[in-house]
């Protein structure tokens, strides 16, 4: 499954992904890379009920809230995404690419203040990260000069 993922044939994924769920749907990985392959072909909705349903099986999983906070934010449910983004970050996702994903979440909330907060501390403990952001294709200037692109999730990169 990384070979169709790294070659960028997402609905191969799909396809794999939903014969291995099919094959052993106690496996919580499988759930998750349920949820993570219909992100990446834009079935946002669609991916939500299987993040939901490895987060049932695996509280803990960090990877799967992640990638459900990105799926909130597609469908424009700020708040949710938030959320998710906040406990995934807590739990295990002190990354800047997390960290940048919860600004937007907050900063299309409504919660301008806290956005800025968080993306200022990811600007502090990686002071490269903006530049990387910027040399991204798809990446644009949003309101006051802030970074705002549309998350990838971890899997994609």
């Amino acid at each position: 499954m990384k070979l169709y993922t790294a070659e960028g044939e997402h609905d191969s994924v799909l396809v794999y992904a939903r014969r291995a769920l099919n094959a052993d749907p106690t496996n919580v990985r499988y759930w998750t890379n349920m949820g993570l392959s219909s992100y990446q072909v834009g079935r946002y909705g669609e991916a939500i009920p299987y993040l939901e349903e490895a987060l049932r099986r695996d509280p803990e999983r960090w990877t799967a809230r992640y990638d459900l906070g990105l799926c909130y934010l597609q469908t424009e449910r700020y708040a949710n995404a938030a959320e998710n983004i906040a406990i995934a970050a807590r739990d295990g996702g002190q990354r800047p690419d997390v960290l940048h994903s919860l600004g937007i979440a907050l900063f299309r909330s409504g919660k301008t203040d806290s956005a800025l907060v968080v993306w200022r501390n990811v600007l502090a403990r990686w002071p490269e990260y903006a530049i990387q952001l910027r040399a991204r294709p798809g990446t644009a200037a949003g309101a006051r000069g802030v970074i705002d692109e549309t998350p990838v999730p971890r899997g994609s990169r």
